[in-house]
Order: structure tokens, then C-alpha cells, then sequence
């Protein structure tokens, strides 16, 4: 027995290189990269004339410029303390006002934003990163500082002194503030439980919130439980406040509802989201005091008219 010699065989082919793959045509106006699958799943395009107010880039340029520049408005805030609480006697009622009273303000220019420092403090209570940056602006140490985003046409000067006539009467502003702190409540104060029964079996448990959730599935209590708590001292925010009446002379503001926070704390007024001002009627961006005007100024009221809404007949 001789050897058996194997058959040769013919070398592999080569392994074909790799190529990019040919490049995609341009995309037109709101076509997709999808496969068609999955393109048949989106939700049908709804093509809008070019003069559309809601029109996008590709079909023109939406609203006109004076439009955009009205929608797009921003007004600086303002900074102030709660100083107290009160009713306003006038021929057409009572009114129950709140009082912020407003201290010297200061604006200053911070990025695309105002910046508005109130009160006093000494150096010693302030870092040196707060002091360089006061220095640094050419303004005296403030106790409160609080920054507003705003347009490029809003921006004041650094130093610019901003009183209580920022605002109008009848316009309605949103409030910012700390709420008052209530300390550790239970679920019935905190977030207005109903309790268990009084009798019939309840025992020591007539004030507790209940179950906390299930058993095996899954096992554990949810986040976000509503359980007993420290209470309040969280900021909040009060839309759509009235403003009734400017005291100019004292430098007070006078708005009808609540406010955030304990009487001297720290309120941030700006204007209203959902109800916004007309920019006329607003001193844009501020008021700036003139040379003769008095100091001691009427207070300025919001037009009620002269017929009494409550009173008046069907």
C-alpha cells in the first residue's frame, strides 16, 4: 500500500473589501431617514402655507417681526419684603391687601439677565467671591440678590435704582417667596388626610395616615409617599396676583392675595406668565425719576369704575 496524496485545491477567493455605503439623497422639507416601516408609523405631516403663523424654517419665517418682538419681551423683576397684611377701605368696599414693602435696589448686568441686590449687609457676613463680585460691579454690599432672565432691550445699567412704580396698578404679577416654616407635621396638616374613625375600634391611630402601600408586589413603598414631614419653609410661587394700588411716597406695593413667606422676608415680583401685562401701559424697561418730580406722590389706584360689579342689577 502506497501513500494517497490529497488533491490539491484551489486557493480561496479574496475576501471583498469593505466600501462606504453611497451616500443618501438631501433631505427635503420634512423628509425623514427612517425605513419605510417605520415611516408609515409616524404621524401625517400637515403642510402649512408660508405665511402661516405657525410656520417653521422651512416653510417661512412665521410671525412678522413686530410680533415676535412682542411675544418675546422679557421685563426685569424686582426684589421687596413682606410688610404686612391689611384692608384698604375705599367707595366701593373693603379690599384686603398685602403690603411688600421695597427697600433701595440696585440692577446690575449678569449674562443675558438682571441682577437686583436689596438690603444691606455687613463684609463680614459675606463670602469673597459675593464681595469681589459687588467690587467688581461698583455697587454698595447687598443683603438679597436675585437674578432675572430678560431681553436685550430689558437690560439696565449697572447702579440703575428701581422703585415701586416698575409695575402698574392692575396688572397681575407672579410673587416668589419662601414659605413659613411649620416644623415637623403630621399627614392630617401636612397634606390634609381625613384621619381614621374616632370610635369603633380605632385605637392611638386617629390621626395616622394608613397603609404606605402593598405587601409582596412589590414589596418596598413608593417614592414620593406622602408621610409626615417637615412642614413648609419650600419656595413657592403665587401666579397671577392683582396688583391694586402703587404708594410711591413710601414705597409700597400693594397686591390682593397671598404671598409666600413671614412678614420681612424676601419676596421676588415679576410679571405675570399666564396673564401678561401690555407693554404700553409698562415704563420700559423702568422709571427713571425726572428732576422736578415731587417726592411726596398721591398713591396711584387701579381703575375699578364707578359701578360696583356686586351691586350692580341684571
Amino acid at each position: 500500500g502506497g501513500r494517497l496524496e490529497r488533491p490539491s485545491r484551489a486557493p480561496p477567493p479574496p475576501l471583498p473589501r469593505w466600501a462606504p455605503p453611497p451616500p443618501l439623497p438631501p433631505l427635503l422639507c420634512g423628509a425623514s431617514r427612517l425605513p419605510s416601516r417605520r415611516r408609515r408609523c409616524r404621524r401625517r405631516r400637515r403642510w402649512r402655507r408660508p405665511d402661516h403663523r405657525g410656520a417653521s424654517w422651512c416653510h417661512g419665517p412665521g410671525l412678522p417681526a413686530d410680533r415676535r418682538d412682542r411675544r418675546e419681551v422679557r421685563h426685569v423683576g424686582d426684589v421687596g419684603q413682606v410688610g404686612g397684611q391689611g384692608s384698604l377701605h375705599r367707595p366701593l368696599g373693603r379690599r384686603q391687601c398685602r403690603l411688600p414693602g421695597q427697600d433701595r435696589r440696585e440692577g446690575g448686568l449678569l449674562r443675558a439677565a438682571g441682577a437686583l441686590g436689596a438690603g444691606q449687609k455687613k463684609e463680614k457676613h459675606l463670602t469673597k467671591p459675593e464681595v469681589g463680585h459687588f467690587r467688581s460691579q461698583g455697587v454698595p454690599l447687598k443683603r438679597k440678590l436675585k437674578e432675572f432672565p430678560v431681553t436685550e432691550d430689558a437690560l439696565l445699567p449697572v447702579g440703575t435704582t428701581i422703585s415701586v412704580r416698575h409695575f402698574v396698578p392692575g396688572q397681575f404679577v407672579d410673587v416668589i417667596g419662601i414659605t413659613k416654616g411649620k416644623g415637623f407635621a403630621g399627614g392630617m396638616k401636612r397634606h390634609g388626610f381625613s384621619g381614621m374613625p374616632a370610635s369603633h375600634g380605632a385605637s392611638l391611630s386617629h390621626r395616622s395616615i394608613g397603609s404606605t402601600g402593598q405587601r409582596d408586589a412589590p414589596g418596598r413603598v413608593f417614592k414620593n409617599r406622602k408621610m409626615p414631614g417637615r412642614m413648609g419653609g419650600v419656595q413657592r410661587t403665587v401666579k397671577n396676583v392683582w396688583v391694586y394700588q402703587i404708594d410711591p411716597a413710601r414705597n409700597l406695593l400693594y397686591l390682593k392675595g397671598q404671598v409666600p413667606g413671614p412678614q420681612g422676608s424676601f419676596l421676588f415680583v415679576k410679571d405675570s406668565i399666564y396673564k401678561k401685562p401690555d407693554r404700553a401701559l409698562l415704563p420700559f424697561p423702568t422709571h427713571f425719576s425726572q428732576e422736578g418730580e415731587p417726592e411726596d406722590l398721591e398713591p396711584l389706584i387701579a381703575d375699578l369704575g364707578d359701578i360696583d360689579p356686586f351691586m350692580a342689577a341684571d
